[in-house]
């Protein structure tokens, strides 16, 4: 439930950042990608930065990848309860490094 800040940025090596989290079954999950401390905030400039959710399998769960500088959402709820991996992706980030912050929140 705290945010975790990074970056990434389409013109260097570091267009993707992978996090895991261990989720619980049947609890739904929002996480959200922002562009900067407060979510749902849009990224700054012309930054465009995707989320994906993986399982520990790394089979692909869900994304968010809508286009332009608008925060990214999932809300998920596990059929299984484990690690599960997050990425933040880079789509577009032509001027200057994405700035992001990246929270999951479970919904009681």
């Amino acid at each position: 439930n705290r945010p975790y800040f990074g970056s990434v940025f389409t013109a260097t090596a570091d267009a993707y950042d992978y996090f895991s989290a261990t989720l619980i079954i049947g609890k739904r999950y929002t996480l959200t990608l922002s562009g900067g401390a407060a979510p749902g905030s849009p990224f700054a400039g012309q930054g465009d930065v995707d989320l994906y959710l993986y399982n520990a399998s790394g089979v692909s769960l869900s994304e968010s990848a809508g286009y332009g500088p608008g925060a990214e959402s999932i809300v998920y709820t596990p059929s299984v309860s484990g690690q599960y991996f997050l990425l933040a992706y880079a789509f577009h980030t032509p001027v200057t490094a994405a700035i992001y912050g990246l929270q999951v929140r479970d919904i009681p």
